[in-house]
């Protein structure tokens, strides 16, 4: 088994979202900014895109892991204002749920690239999928939680509460490359994560040693 100690305000989570991302690549012809008509705007083609993507992809949802989400992070294009871009690239991330993947989200961008493409000859954009991870979930009888709900209650005589995360933990690979049954646990919120000024509160640390230290204790007995 494997605790993780992820920022869970000392609540059991068993499952954690999944986060895949894929680069769209969209081709247009550059040309002397005075007759841009006469060219083909590779940003404008991006935009065209993420304008129906944000219509019709919708991020999935589960009781256990709440609603995913749908990100458009990064984009570049052009080198300068008196060309026309030929090139623009695009970073587009998803946290996913169960029965989510990569290769679905991937094929959900393709179809609406096809489709748009389809009706326009000048339309030309690719997609490539360079990150894919899975939601990574163990039962809420597996006996590693309920070891947890045992430990916690012993450590610190109160039962903790049993949920998912929505965000993307190790314990997806531990649990889907590894077959390691693996829970997050420990002091801290993520809602202070991947900011300035990240702080747990150092009273909640004892504690949480505690409750591994029981954990350990009762598994290996």
């Amino acid at each position: 088994m494997v605790l993780v100690g992820e920022p869970t305000e000392m609540k059991i989570c068993r499952g954690c979202q999944g986060m895949v991302e894929v680069l769209i690549r969209a081709e247009g012809k550059t040309i002397h900014a005075s007759t841009a008509e006469t060219g083909v705007n590779a940003i404008q083609t991006m935009v065209k895109l993420i304008n129906v993507m944000n219509e019709r992809l919708k991020p999935g949802f589960s009781e256990l892991l709440g609603l995913g989400s749908i990100n458009v992070g990064v984009i570049n294009g052009g080198t300068r204002s008196a060309s026309v871009p030929d090139i623009c690239t695009l970073k587009v991330s998803r946290f996913v749920v169960e029965d989510e993947s990569g290769q679905k989200f991937q094929a959900e961008i393709d179809a609406i690239i096809n489709e748009l493409a389809a009706s326009d000859p000048n339309f030309k954009a690719a997609t490539e999928l360079t990150y894919a991870s899975l939601a990574g979930v163990i039962a809420r009888d597996h006996p590693l939680t309920e070891l947890l709900c045992r430990a916690t209650y012993k450590a610190l005589g109160r039962e903790a509460p049993v949920y998912g995360m929505r965000a993307h933990l190790d314990t997806d690979f531990l649990i889907n490359m590894a077959d390691i049954p693996s829970i997050s646990f420990g002091p801290g919120n993520l809602a202070f994560a991947h900011q300035e000024d990240e702080w747990i509160d150092v009273n909640f640390i004892p504690d949480a040693a505690k409750v591994y230290t029981e954990a350990v204790l009762s598994a290996l007995s």
